[in-house]
């Protein structure tokens, strides 16, 4: 994997991903981390969509202020971390059901 420069606004991060858009979205996940905002209110996710994912990702392979390797519209980067999100919570929730009816 390589070693990707990412930032938005006033975030940035190195992360390891297989491509520049897998970067972006890996940075998204870490910085709603960051936030507090994974468990958190409706308002506060919100929140961290304007603040951060309304923002350009730039990506880089170089180092931070290029974006040699791609640039991603905030609110798409958004959109699909949600829909990545989602997918991942239904298929835990399938496995723990098939899980707990098998005891």
């Amino acid at each position: 994997m390589a070693k990707y420069y990412v930032c938005s606004g006033s975030q940035s991060l190195v992360v390891q991903a297989m491509d520049a858009e897998g970067a972006a979205l890996w940075a998204m996940h870490r910085w709603v981390g960051e936030s507090g905002t994974q468990d958190s209110s409706l308002v506060s996710l919100k929140r961290f969509a304007v603040d951060v994912a309304a923002e350009e990702i730039r990506v880089s392979e170089i180092g931070f202020g290029r974006c040699d390797a791609g640039r991603f519209d905030g609110q798409q980067a958004w959109r699909k971390y949600n829909q990545l999100n989602s997918a991942l919570t239904r298929l835990i929730d399938k496995l723990d059901s098939s899980s707990s009816g098998r005891l």
